[in-house]
């Protein structure tokens, strides 16, 4: 195709042209001088008589400089009488031409991305349905007119295209349009057999599904972690206990999952801040919804607003082209948890405010005002009032956390709340591995003693260690780590212990540990020399945790 006339009303108005450069000489010349392309095609001489202009729709027309071109024409805006006059040099198929134009039309329609096309002056030649629909606007509004004016309009954003025909390179950039929608317009210059730039195709991709989908993705990785970790795991607070001091932690967890407010977690470290903060989540009617979880201590300062809040592509170095999405936007409908709040910085702080207070947030380099259906627990193991009184921590953010507060107690100093989760960790690991093991009393006795500065995670690294280490089934004193058997050896020496009393506690462990290893209390009092009845007196006296065969197996 050497180009195309532009062309409206019954008389054949010329309005543009973009033609190619071989195009003869005459004829440019005759095109500048009229007005009417008709008047052109009568004053050079069309090859054989045309009757109607329908008739036109596929002709051949001959100049006087013996130049040929084939001729067909198009409705480029029926309503305005706009018609779109291709030309092309003879030789080729004249039903071809008609057909590949019939074809593109359709094709260019049928496209679900947007097209919006220029020609080398920057003027608008054509935009597809699919545009219409994406940026809100009807081709007839710029059809014709220049990218610059449909920016000015307010249609666009950005004139990409122009930017690829400087460029003279493929050149793809997010735009945003009169819809409202953000989009990823790939423009790319269109050479001539010259190599000249005579159009630019713009192909318009909108982003909001794709983003959609993306959130969606994410929100499903999320679920289906949160739910492989909880399938065949017990809870560290759905478990019935007898003592006063968790019974009354789990209380306090179902009071706050009942209401939609946030929640501040307050607690040493390893108390289960993080398990407590699921708990209220899967008590909560955002049960069903993502939860995550973030350390603030552990992002760099740099990062926070960019992992909480996510940022839009091109915000800063390094950014990835299509943006990201973060923490609360992943969290949509759920639940997030900042644990070690304490550790956000002041301005971080201030935008944590304005959340909470339902004002939402921006994106990094976003101008769009987001407001998320959320619910926030925050948790730390610091001193607030400290933290207060030395300005690191806002008064207004604080009273904005404190009006629903969760105390996870310390295990120091509280021995049947740490013989509840030795067994709770032990019976766990147990079904993890595969195998038994039985603390004997000296061990339960020593981690009854020990402080556990370090609670819950301690503890529970503690009874792994020991289940790893111990080559029998009873766990003895010389599988305790090193800090807990010498902190009950001194407490032990510093504590009178009556004869009566060591010798009870040593015949307990003597006749526990034989009960768990034979099964049997017949071959428990063959193996300590005592008689049948004695153990199972002493058994049921010392409550051992399982119904013991009682009589000599026949096999």
């Amino acid at each position: 195709m050497v180009g195309y006339v532009v062309v409206s009303g019954d008389d054949w108005k010329i309005e543009r042209v973009n033609l190619q450069r071989y195009v003869t000489v005459d004829f440019r010349k005759l095109l500048e001088r009229e007005e009417s392309f008709l008047n052109c095609l009568c004053e050079q001489g069309v090859r054989r008589a045309v009757q109607s202009v329908e008739e036109m729709r596929m002709v051949t027309v001959r100049f006087k400089d013996t130049s040929c071109y084939t001729m067909r024409w198009v409705w480029g805006d029926d309503s305005l009488q706009k018609r779109v006059v291709l030309l092309a040099e003879d030789g080729g198929d004249v039903e071809d031409l008609g057909m590949c134009s019939h074809e593109l039309e359709t094709l260019l329609d049928s496209l679900y991305d947007g097209i919006w096309v220029i020609d080398r002056h920057g003027i608008t030649v054509r935009v597809n349905k699919a545009m219409e629909r994406i940026a809100g606007i009807k081709a007839s509004d710029v059809t014709g007119m220049h990218v610059l004016s449909a920016v000015e309009l307010g249609y666009t954003e950005t004139a990409v295209t122009l930017k690829a025909m400087e460029a003279k390179q493929p050149v793809t950039m997010f735009d945003v349009y009169r819809s409202g929608i953000r989009c990823l317009n790939t423009s790319t210059p269109i050479y001539n057999q010259a190599g000249e730039v005579w159009g630019v195709i713009a192909c318009i991709r909108d982003m909001t599904e794709i983003e959609e989908l993306q959130k969606k993705l994410l929100r499903y990785e999320w679920e289906a972690r949160a739910y492989n970790e909880r399938v065949g795991k017990d809870d560290y607070f759905t478990f019935e206990v007898p003592s006063s001091d968790l019974t009354g932690v789990q209380r306090e967890l179902a009071k706050a999952a009942s209401v939609n407010h946030p929640v501040l977690l307050l607690g040493e470290t390893g108390t289960g801040k993080t398990f407590a903060a699921s708990r209220i989540h899967e008590l909560s009617y955002r049960q069903s919804k993502p939860f995550v979880p973030v350390n603030c201590g552990a992002i760099p300062p740099d990062l926070l607003e960019a992992e909480l809040f996510g940022y839009e592509g091109g915000a800063f170095t390094g950014a990835k082209q299509a943006g990201k999405l973060g923490v609360v936007d992943l969290a949509e409908g759920g639940t997030v948890f900042l644990d070690e709040v304490a550790e956000l910085p002041l301005a971080m702080q201030v935008k944590l405010l304005h959340l909470l207070d339902g004002s939402g947030y921006r994106r990094v380099g976003g101008r769009q005002q987001i407001i998320p259906d959320i619910r926030v627990i925050a948790a730390t193991n610091h001193s607030l009032d400290s933290l207060l009184h030395s300005g690191k921590f806002r008064r207004d953010l604080y009273y904005r956390l404190c009006g629903l507060v969760v105390t996870l107690p310390a295990l120091r100093g509280n021995p049947q709340q740490i013989k509840i989760w030795v067994d709770f960790f032990l019976k766990r690991i147990q079904r993890d591995a595969g195998k038994k093991r039985l603390l004997s009393p000296a061990v339960l006795e020593a981690l009854c003693e020990h402080s556990w500065p370090g609670n819950l995670r301690e503890l529970k690294t503690c009874i792994e260690l020991m289940f790893e280490l111990s080559e029998t089934e009873v766990v003895g004193l010389d599988c305790l780590p090193e800090s807990i058997s010498s902190t009950g050896k001194r407490q032990r020496e510093h504590r009178p212990v009556r004869l009566n009393d060591a010798v009870e506690s040593l015949e307990k462990e003597l006749i526990l540990a034989s009960l768990e290893r034979t099964g049997s209390t017949y071959k428990t009092a063959k193996e300590l020399g005592v008689s049948q009845a004695t153990v199972a007196r002493k058994a049921k006296r010392y409550r051992a945790h399982k119904d013991y065969i009682e009589h000599e197996p026949l096999y």
